[in-house]
């Protein structure tokens, strides 16, 4: 039995292909004791029906089981000449469809850092000054938004957004929703 919602997303690619994917909610024991084939009839049963149409014409041997995880802020990304970046760095659930994003900021921040220090350290530890802040609050806001997705009811959680202060709603996703600062 489900635990909250389960979400699908579904992608046109070309030559008539699809990318899918399903978020169950639901706490597993772990993937070898769940078939993943067991798991998606269980999820598509509560979806519109074309999901479960696009999930039983995928071979089943093409179909992957995983369970996604982040982790809580890393408090340092490098040291010396070494780094992280992207979800090595900062790792999220992809609730708010932010983890490519990030990464790109990474990499743009990294490539000015290095092209405006002279000791590639320095250059390292100024990327992560500029990036981790604002990659964690996307690391939070993600879990939040995955937490408030699968804990509420969905009538009830969708009047709470639909009647929450501005407020409150700029102090759990505000940082999230502004633009990265680009140095001059």
């Amino acid at each position: 039995m489900l635990s909250g919602p389960a979400l699908a997303g579904l992608y046109q690619l070309t030559g008539g292909r699809v990318h899918w994917f399903l978020d169950d909610p639901a706490p597993r024991r772990s993937a070898a004791e769940t078939p993943a084939v067991e798991v998606l009839q269980e999820c598509v049963r509560a979806l519109p029906p074309v999901v479960g149409e696009v999930v039983v014409a995928t071979p089943p041997g093409s179909i992957v089981y995983n369970e996604v995880r982040d982790l809580l802020p890393y408090r340092r990304w490098g040291a010396g000449r070494v780094t992280l970046l992207g979800d090595a760095a900062h790792p999220m659930l992809p609730t708010l469809g932010q983890g490519a994003c990030q990464t790109i900021e990474d990499a743009a921040a990294l490539v000015r850092c290095l092209c405006s220090y002279t000791h590639v350290e320095t250059a390292l530890r100024a990327y992560e000054d500029q990036r981790s802040r604002r990659a964690a609050a996307f690391v939070r806001a993600s879990r939040r938004s995955s937490d408030l997705r699968q804990r509420a009811p969905a009538g009830l959680r969708d009047a709470l957004v639909r009647t929450a202060p501005p407020r409150l709603l700029f102090s759990l996703f505000g940082r999230t929703i502004r633009p990265a600062k680009t140095p001059r």
